[in-house]
């Protein structure tokens, strides 16, 4: 059977916590390990090599749904289901590309408003992007009726 390493040793071997290996039994990512007679989990070498997968799996941004996809279908057919990761992989590989065009028009709007220079006459007045944001919800108070005409 090999050695058996308790939570605290697998935790210490895989870089994980002993919090996250509880949560990957409760989740069905690793199998509910055998006990020591005083109560202590006992784990196996394939299930820290499961847990070393599962954290370089979290490290990568897989969320644990694709995990759990991916060790289902490598223990139902026995070999690892490369197509299945790649898949996941060029998934969240699209995500951060739309993640980081989303910053890039952030960024640029707030270098933007930053930059802005004051408006005529607003150099006395304070800060133009404050004011300017005053001047936007004031348009904004007085084009809303704040009461219904009366007929």
């Amino acid at each position: 059977m090999g050695t058996l390493l308790t939570i605290s040793q697998a935790a210490k071997d895989t870089g994980l916590t002993p919090k996250a290996i509880r949560l990957y039994e409760r989740r069905g990512l690793i199998r509910t390990p055998p006990r020591s007679s005083g109560g202590y989990r006992l784990y196996t070498a394939d299930d820290i090599d499961t847990m070393a997968f599962i954290r370089r799996a979290r490290s990568l941004g897989l969320a644990l749904d694709d995990i759990a996809g991916i060790l289902t279908m490598q223990e139902e057919s026995g070999t690892p289901p490369c197509a299945t990761v790649r898949g996941i992989l060029t998934q969240r590989v699209q995500d951060i590309d739309d993640t980081i065009a989303h910053l890039a028009v952030l960024r640029s709007a707030l270098v933007a408003t930053r930059d802005s220079e004051a408006l005529p006459g607003e150099a006395h007045d304070g800060c133009p992007i404050v004011n300017a944001g005053h001047r936007r919800m004031e348009s904004i108070q007085t084009d809303t009726p704040t009461s219904r005409p009366k007929p």
